[in-house]
C-alpha cells in the first residue's frame, strides 16, 4: 500500500469517534486485495457487503475498525448514511472503468427501455423523433439514446458522489489501480 494511503488512513482513524471503512470498486480482486491491505494494517475486520443480506447489523457488531468492501454504493448506503459513524471512502477503479461499465449495463438494458419507454429521457427523444417525421434506422436510434442515457446516468452518479462529499463526517478518496 501507497505512503500516502497508509497516512490518510491513520490520521483518519486519529480523529474518528467510530471510524468505519468503505471500499468501493467494481474489480473483484483489485478492491478485495486493497480491502486486505487496509484491514491488516488497522487491525480491522474485513466485510463483504455483496455478499451478505445486513451489512448495517454486522457493522453494529464489529469489535474491530469495520473494512465494508462492496462493488455497489447502493449496498453501503445505510451504514454509509449512519450518523454515528466517521467514514472514510475509498473508490478503487481503472481509468475509464466508470464509463465502461455505464456503457454495458446501458447495453444490456437499451432494448428493454424502448420498448417500456418509461424513462423520461427515451420518452423525451421519442417524441422528439415522432413529432418531426423523420425516418431513423432502428441501430442509429439504439445508439443515440445509449448516449443519452449514459450521459443521464453518470449525472446522477456525480450527483449522489456529491451529496455524499458534503457530508462533513464522510472524507472521499478515489485512487486507481
Amino acid at each position: 500500500m501507497k505512503p500516502e494511503i497508509i497516512r490518510t488512513v491513520d490520521v483518519f482513524l486519529e480523529g474518528a469517534e467510530k471510524p468505519l471503512i468503505v471500499v468501493l470498486g467494481s474489480l473483484i480482486s483489485e478492491k478485495m486485495t486493497f480491502s486486505d491491505e487496509i484491514a491488516k494494517h488497522v487491525d480491522g475486520e474485513m466485510i463483504n457487503a455483496d455478499e451478505i443480506s445486513n451489512v448495517s447489523e454486522i457493522v453494529l457488531s464489529c469489535e474491530k475498525v469495520p473494512v465494508v468492501v462492496s462493488g455497489s454504493l447502493s449496498r453501503v448506503e445505510s451504514i454509509i448514511n449512519d450518523s454515528s459513524s466517521t467514514v472514510l471512502i475509498f473508490g478503487v477503479e481503472h481509468s475509464g472503468d466508470l464509463k465502461k461499465q455505464l456503457s454495458e449495463y446501458v447495453d444490456e438494458r437499451v432494448e428493454e427501455w424502448i420498448e417500456e419507454a418509461s424513462d423520461p429521457v427515451i420518452i423525451h427523444y421519442l417524441s422528439e423523433l415522432e413529432s418531426s417525421g423523420s425516418e431513423v434506422d432502428p441501430d442509429q436510434m439504439k445508439e443515440m439514446l445509449k448516449r443519452k442515457l449514459v450521459t443521464k446516468i453518470k449525472k446522477e452518479v456525480v450527483k449522489q458522489m456529491s451529496s455524499l462529499r458534503e457530508d462533513k463526517r464522510i472524507r472521499w478518496i478515489s485512487i486507481s489501480v
